[in-house]
């Protein structure tokens, strides 16, 4: 930028150039001495050179800035991976444990269903059942626990294996009611056997083991081996001594 000697006005010059003008006559001219012209010219730009140069400087150190800053960046998005490693071992950890939680918690609610469906399956067979043990068996294929509310509660199921609105009681009366059962039922308790073989009771009580027909012992020795031969070992088949 070459400097006039004498300008109008100084703007458009930087603080630099401007404070090499004094205002004389309403204009600005340039503070040199008249024989050092060139002197001062020359001066004038190597004030313009150094400040393009500092100006390069500057343009370099905040290059070398920016490129700091996307190395920083750069790094930190590198580092992310770590955090995001973290989060997954987490996350597997997590799974792990409320696996375990849930396999807890399902043998809990095994045992409890278990436990009070073999409870009460034994409570019935006991007072239904010649042989406690097969009836048992039977009995359990009707219960089922439901576990949703805040406690347990028993359940009947019907024939099919669904969830009925039917009472134990109920469930009692289908067995006693059901002719299939009779020679294995409690005969005091047992009802509509019909009991044809026996000839005693009205028909209203199954038979004892030495009233019991051909095809009732088979039905009986079919339906529970382990009782039907527990009451031959005892002679149960056999008449009753006369006195």
């Amino acid at each position: 930028m070459t400097l006039k000697r004498t300008v109008e006005t100084l703007d458009g010059l930087d603080d630099a150039h401007k404070a090499l003008y004094v205002e004389k006559d309403g204009k600005f001219v340039l503070d040199v001495e008249p024989d050092n012209d060139a002197d001062a010219l020359k001066r004038a730009k190597d004030r313009e050179t150094q400040a393009a140069k500092d100006l390069r400087v500057k343009l370099a150190e905040e290059a070398a800035r920016r490129e700091a800053l996307e190395a920083e960046l750069a790094e930190a998005t590198g580092q992310k991976k770590k955090p995001d490693e973290l989060q997954k071992a987490y996350e597997k950890k997590l799974g792990e444990n409320e696996a375990k939680w849930k396999l807890e918690v399902e043998k809990r609610e095994a045992f409890i269903k278990k436990s009070m469906i073999d409870a009460q399956a034994l409570k019935l067979a006991s007072e239904l059942f010649t042989s406690p043990a097969l009836g048992e068996r039977f009995i359990r294929d009707r219960l089922a626990v439901d576990m949703e509310g805040d406690e347990p509660v028993l359940r009947v199921l019907d024939s099919a294996g669904q969830v009925s609105a039917s009472s134990l009681a109920d469930l009692k009366k289908e067995f006693l009611d059901n002719k299939e059962y009779a020679p294995i039922l409690v005969g005091s308790k047992a009802t509509g056997s019909g009991a044809a073989g026996s000839g005693k009771g009205g028909g209203s009580a199954a038979p004892q083991p030495h009233e019991m027909s051909g095809a009732e012992r088979a039905a009986w020795a079919k339906s529970d081996p382990a009782g039907f031969m527990a009451a031959k070992q005892r002679g149960a088949f056999n008449p009753p001594a006369k006195t």
